[in-house]
């Protein structure tokens, strides 16, 4: 729980002072990381609403967030396909 705490915290600071592609490759590798990393989304909306565009289509203003619902499912279709979720382990009396 504390390394999830530090990569938040770490990525919130990355959004305003590291380029984009090191902020997207610490929250896709969070997203494998974690079970349910809905942060994902949660950090894009902040990208929407620094960096998007203001002028143009819903398409301009909210690219990041729709990338990152979309990189959300996959991750989570990747973790389901390659075993890598977590399983609930129940006793067999």
């Amino acid at each position: 729980m504390l390394a999830r705490y530090f990569l938040d915290i770490g990525v919130l600071l990355g959004i305003f002072f590291a380029p984009w592609w090191l902020v997207a490759g610490a929250v896709l590798a969070g997203g494998f990381i974690f079970s349910t990393y809905y942060e994902i989304i949660f950090f894009a909306v902040i990208y929407d609403v620094l960096y998007a565009s203001t002028t143009g289509t819903v398409w301009h203003t909210s690219v990041y967030t729709i990338y990152s619902i979309i990189a959300f499912v996959l991750i989570r279709m990747l973790r389901y396909n390659f075993n890598l979720h977590e399983k609930k382990i129940t006793r067999q009396w």
